[in-house]
């Protein structure tokens, strides 16, 4: 049986391969609720790509919103994630 998004088991099981914790990463996904819920719900803070300019959901997990991959790290920057640059 597959384990698939937005079951926690899937994130928990790439942090645990990455060796790093949840409160120390980001998930960067375009679906809000496999991607927002699914990482929300392991611990991560979670970046919803919003390449369309959909409009946010009122009950949206999201930490942020960005509509360009590029502005990843400025979010990261400007909100104090746990970015090592």
């Amino acid at each position: 049986q597959k384990i698939r998004k937005p079951r926690r088991e899937i994130f928990e099981h790439t942090l645990r391969l990455l060796g790093v914790e949840a409160s120390q990463s980001v998930h960067v996904g375009d679906s809000l609720d496999a991607d927002i819920e699914g990482a929300k719900g392991a611990g991560m803070r979670a970046i919803w790509y919003n390449r369309d300019g959909a409009p946010m959901p009122a009950n949206s997990q999201a930490d942020a919103v960005i509509h360009d991959l590029r502005e990843v790290f400025c979010v990261g920057f400007h909100q104090g994630f746990p970015f090592d640059l």
